[in-house]
């Protein structure tokens, strides 16, 4: 896991628990003796480890550490609540057993250290991503298939009949003929965006569904002591894939915006409209 943004070593270096226990013992000590001197000693030691002692290698691979972890922490525990928020239990439950398949990984994983040199931890780490992507994909699917489920797409294709019907009629008048080719294009065109919404949904659960069976076959040939094989080539395609499907929600977002409203029907649209008395 590569470190979005690097830590403050000068304030690690500080505010952590060691530094903190050995500086106020050291102060207080000289508080308590009243010799000064000890507090001076301390004062000089603090700066030349503040300057120099935090700026060792050592010293910076243990904050990357901590503050890896820190990180990798708070993304959790924001996943816990998006897998929470997911409307769909079967959803939710999916994701809980894609968790639960990572966390029993990372545990045999400390237990075989043999396989270090062959499922080494930055993929493993990896694996975080493609749980973020899965509730990405998952939110889209929901949001998606919850807009379709409110319409009524017999309705609508019931319209787009009638207007084609009005269209195609020789002794209706050319203006009117004219607005019901224009709502036959539009009704026309939100069906298909309709149906596009459709399509994108299953490709978008069938991505879910291959990092799903990824896992359980990671998690499989873990737990049989088998090593995993070309893991790297598996992932990579994986990220691949779902960043060709993220590409294809983005681009449709707009589309589908146009259609986030319900279609007035041709019946409200033609009844004639109260009149109102001027006074």
């Amino acid at each position: 896991m590569q470190l979005p943004e690097r830590p403050n070593y000068l304030k690690y270096a500080f505010a952590n628990a060691y530094n903190l226990s050995l500086f106020g013992g050291a102060m207080a000590a000289s508080a308590a003796t009243g010799d000064w001197a000890l507090a001076a000693i301390a004062g000089g030691l603090e700066a030349l480890w503040l300057f120099i002692g935090a700026d060792t290698a050592p010293f910076r691979r243990w904050v990357d550490r901590q503050h890896r972890a820190r990180l990798l922490e708070a993304a959790r525990a924001r996943r816990r609540q998006r897998i929470l928020a997911l409307p769909d239990q079967r959803d939710r439950e999916r994701a809980i057993d894609l968790v639960a398949a990572h966390r029993e990984m990372g545990a045999e994983l400390e237990k075989n250290e043999s396989w270090s040199g062959e499922m080494v931890r930055g993929e493993y780490d990896r694996l975080e991503s493609l749980l973020d992507a899965w509730v990405d994909l998952a939110e889209a699917a929901d949001r998606f298939e919850g807009y379709v489920e409110q319409l009524d797409l017999n309705r609508l294709q019931r319209e787009l009949q009638v207007q084609q019907k009005l269209a195609e009629q020789p002794g209706q008048d050319p203006e009117s003929r004219a607005l019901a080719a224009k709502n036959a294009d539009l009704l026309g065109k939100r069906l298909r965006t309709l149906e596009d919404m459709g399509t994108l949904v299953k490709r978008t659960r069938g991505q879910m569904g291959v990092i799903e069976n990824t896992f359980r076959l990671l998690r499989d040939q873990i737990a049989s002591l088998k090593v995993p094989q070309d893991i790297h080539g598996q992932i990579d395609e994986i990220v691949t894939n779902v960043d060709a499907v993220r590409s294809v929600l983005a681009e449709s977002d707009q589309n589908f915006r146009e259609v986030a409203e319900p279609a007035t029907s041709v019946e409200e649209e033609s009844a004639p409209r109260p009149r109102t008395r001027v006074r």
